[in-house]
């Protein structure tokens, strides 16, 4: 059964598109002095799902999930040396 999952690809890219554009205001609007600290810890933490996103959709997830559908096993123990 092969199945093409496009939600995965679209929210990567989402996500990698909205921490753009959430970096780039930060350069162009100005940041209450009061403000500062909550917004480092959000951009902090979008940052980690943008991360945890790529290494998902971009990252080994990928290559495993492509392995799976080629119908190929792997075989993670050694031989047993008589």
């Amino acid at each position: 059964m092969n199945v093409d999952f496009t939600t995965p690809r679209v929210l990567a890219y989402a996500i990698f598109a909205i921490v753009a554009c959430l970096l780039a205001a930060l350069f162009v609007v100005p940041i209450p002095a009061p403000n500062k600290e909550m917004l480092g810890t959000v951009t902090q933490t979008l940052l980690t799902i943008l991360v945890a996103a790529a290494g998902f959709y971009w990252g080994s997830s990928l290559g495993s999930r492509e392995k799976d559908n080629k119908g190929e096993v792997v075989n993670v123990t050694p031989p047993v040396q008589p």
